[in-house]
């Protein structure tokens, strides 16, 4: 059950939180994200990215954005300070701590949220467990980027068009879009999800599947509303321009007399952006956001 009560808001830095154009999601403002309650009570055993002892649950909010967690354990009452400064490091002679983290810490940074069968929570009166994400995750072939988000990698080719609203049609209750690339992190992250999803299916289907190659990603040009310069926007009308990063394919983005009115943009598997016809048939990658449609 997820409860609504104790929210907490807190400013970041981000490409947006960017629901498909056709959705209407009411999603925060770009630089607002916030941790809500979803389970008291509970604690989640999903893998800890990093565990301190905090005074306060705002600190461990904190400790979350800093280290870019998607979900976090909180127990309230502090435990006894211990002077095992642990972050990122399981190969230390500790490992009886992180298998007893609860008795040591009572912030723990997760690095990803539960999904909506909850399946990885359990009973701890002691633990309260909050996510960044505010409505269940009821996509079954989702896949959780540590440190990033939370993704589809839709393989039927469409249509630019229809990948954002098959997109915004994944569920009833979450913000849902094309995945934004803004950043080197994501970009590099995203294409090796392609890679990785390559590798694995052809070890299960015996070489019979096709490879993933491109996927329709959050960009899209079209010269009624840039006139005077080929200028790339998201779908929720944030100009690529704001963003210092680029991945340009070589050649891209390409000015051709077929993309002169209109082009989309496709994510490789070299971690670089190509420009192609938005008609053109493509696999896709959807982003989960945060904010649920409803908040």
């Amino acid at each position: 059950m997820y409860f609504n009560t104790f929210d907490l808001l807190i400013t970041v830095t981000s490409f947006g939180c960017i629901p498909s154009q056709e959705s209407h999601c009411d999603c925060f403002p770009p630089c607002y994200r916030k941790f809500s309650l979803i389970e008291k009570e509970k604690r989640s055993i999903q893998p800890i990215i990093y565990a301190d002892n905090t005074q306060t649950l705002m600190e461990c909010i904190d400790l979350a954005f800093q280290h870019k967690g998607l979900a976090l354990n909180y127990q309230s009452e502090s435990l006894v300070k211990r002077s095992l400064k642990v972050a990122r490091n399981f190969t230390w002679n500790l490992q009886s701590h992180w298998q007893l983290v609860h008795l040591y810490f009572n912030c723990h940074v997760l690095q990803c949220p539960e999904n909506v069968t909850m399946g990885t929570l359990v009973r701890d009166i002691n633990f309260n467990y909050f996510s960044l994400y505010q409505q269940p995750i009821v996509a079954t072939n989702y896949i959780c980027v540590p440190e990033i988000g939370v993704f589809i990698l839709n393989t039927d080719p469409v249509g630019f068009r229809n990948a954002s609203l098959n997109c915004f049609h994944t569920t009833a209750e979450s913000c849902v879009s094309l995945a934004h690339v803004a950043s080197e992190k994501r970009t590099k992250f995203l294409s090796k999800l392609l890679k990785e999803h390559n590798q694995q299916h052809f070890q299960q289907n015996n070489n019979r599947t096709e490879r993933v190659h491109l996927a329709y990603v959050d960009l899209q040009y079209n010269r009624t509303r840039s006139p005077n310069k080929m200028e790339f926007f998201n779908s929720m009308g944030e100009s690529l321009d704001r963003i210092p990063y680029r991945a340009w394919e070589p050649g891209s983005p390409k000015a051709s007399l077929q993309l002169i009115n209109a082009s989309c943009v496709a994510l490789t598997i070299r971690s670089t952006w190509l420009t192609v016809d938005c008609q053109r048939k493509l696999p896709y990658i959807c982003e989960i956001f945060t904010s649920s449609r409803n908040n």
